[in-house]
């Protein structure tokens, strides 16, 4: 039986999210090493699907499941592969996204504070709020200061980590401000 394109593309589609589906399952069952195969085998059938945002998703999933084992190299490589996919979907798409770019970074930041590594770490936290600010997304500028607050304090560097919270509490209280009815 042959199929045509669009038969084709909802066969990918469901490949791919029955393929992320089976990952979380193992997630959920604890099987580290099955759950990683699959979430990146779910990245690439959603990669060549062109969902960018589904493919991060899982390809984030799977680089913390190398990281979880040390397999650093590995999580560099999946983060370069996933760079290069977003760079390719935002030329087709002649827009930049954001909140893709950041979760990756993200990534990166994490896996260089894990090896103590503090100038490249500093060198992905610079990058992380760059990306934060040109996205203009409140919940991407809360993730970066919590974060900030991670990198700060695995580098001793309280003073910083301690503002960083006074930040996201002040911003949290004048949420509450707003959001309280008037009398």
């Amino acid at each position: 039986v042959r199929l045509v394109g669009s038969e084709m593309c909802i066969r990918d589609r469901d490949k791919a999210t029955e393929l992320k589906e089976q990952a979380l399952s193992s997630l959920k069952q604890k099987d580290y090493i099955k759950a990683r195969y699959l979430f990146k085998k779910a990245y690439e059938a959603f990669a060549v699907r062109e969902n960018y945002p589904q493919a991060i998703e899982c390809g984030i999933q799977a680089n913390a499941l190398y990281v979880r084992e040390n397999f650093y190299k590995e999580g560099f490589e999946l983060c370069r592969n996933m760079e290069q996919l977003i760079w390719t979907g935002e030329q087709k798409q002649n827009k930049v996204f954001y909140d893709l770019r950041f979760p990756i970074s993200k990534e990166r930041l994490q896996m260089y504070i894990s090896l103590k590594n503090p100038a490249q770490a500093k060198n992905q936290l610079d990058k992380l709020e760059e990306i934060a600010s040109l996205a203009k997304n409140d919940s991407l500028m809360e993730v970066l200061l919590y974060t900030k607050a991670n990198y700060y304090y695995t580098f001793n560097q309280n003073t910083q980590g301690d503002a960083c919270f006074r930040k996201l509490i002040s911003q949290y209280l004048s949420l509450i401000h707003i959001s309280e009815p008037t009398r």
